[in-house]
């Protein structure tokens, strides 16, 4: 017997163009039959541009974007592309969207209280759902453990509001009034030598309400390390989702 003729079983080659992700989808009572022609194009378009670091997709209200976004992040899957996380705004939305997976049979992890739902992310077998702020903290697991290769952002225009206030430390006069005595005093000499210390001096005695000012990082810069010093002596580190502050 010649068995220089038999060769290896073909592994099942998955693909990666997400349109035909979509054709080999099992048929599901709610998977849809079809793409629509705007979410075709979408993903044929982003699929010629995968390699590109930073790619904008904008459809129309109601033009399907969560499943272009879950192909999206299955095709990237199937590319070997390591943690790969899909991010919404909240977590009913996070939910909402896991439900919109199960309807496509589309396997996903669910990560919500910092707990993930089955172990598929974990070993690279799927793409994890969860919310942004549970990215962008600083004490974020996410980051340090599973720290994204790729990422996708459902309702892009919402992250903005939602990154900043994760980032955002706020030091009221009702709540923490000796520390910020003390933090006006600290940058009271940075404004003077902007010559904006009448401006600050009415913010801060609440006069023109409204109104903000922003330190020039060189200001900020110099008086870093007292002003990280101050927020750990109140013990603010631990009451803020920051972990450093620069």
């Amino acid at each position: 017997m010649n068995f220089s003729k038999l060769k290896r079983p073909s592994g099942n080659i998955k693909p990666l163009n997400p349109v035909e992700i979509f054709e080999r989808l099992p048929n599901l009572p709610s998977t849809p039959n079809d793409l629509w022609r705007g979410q075709t194009e979408a993903l044929e378009e982003w699929h010629k541009k995968r390699k590109e670091s930073d790619i904008l997709i904008a459809l129309n209200t109601g033009a399907g974007k969560t499943l272009v976004g879950l192909l999206i992040a299955q095709s990237l899957v199937n590319e070997g592309i390591q943690n790969v996380t899909y991010l919404c705004g909240t977590i009913d939305l996070v939910k909402q969207t896991k439900k919109e997976t199960e309807k496509l049979g589309i396997a996903c992890t669910l990560r919500i209280s910092q707990d993930f739902d089955n172990n598929l992310f974990e070993t690279g077998k799927a793409f994890s759902i969860t919310t942004y702020a549970s990215m962008f903290n600083g004490f974020s697991a996410l980051q340090r453990k599973h720290f994204p290769r790729a990422v996708i952002f459902d309702d892009a225009h919402v992250a903005e509001r939602v990154i900043r206030d994760s980032f955002t430390l706020k030091i009221t006069k009702s709540k923490h009034p000796k520390l910020f005595q003390t933090i006006t005093s600290l940058f009271r000499p940075h404004f003077d030598e902007l010559g904006r210390q009448n401006t600050f001096n009415q913010i801060i005695t609440g006069n023109s309400p409204g109104f903000s000012m922003i330190a020039m990082p060189s200001g900020v810069l110099k008086r870093a390390e007292r002003f990280n010093t101050l927020l750990i002596d109140e013990n603010i580190v631990n009451e803020y989702p920051l972990n450093k502050l620069r």
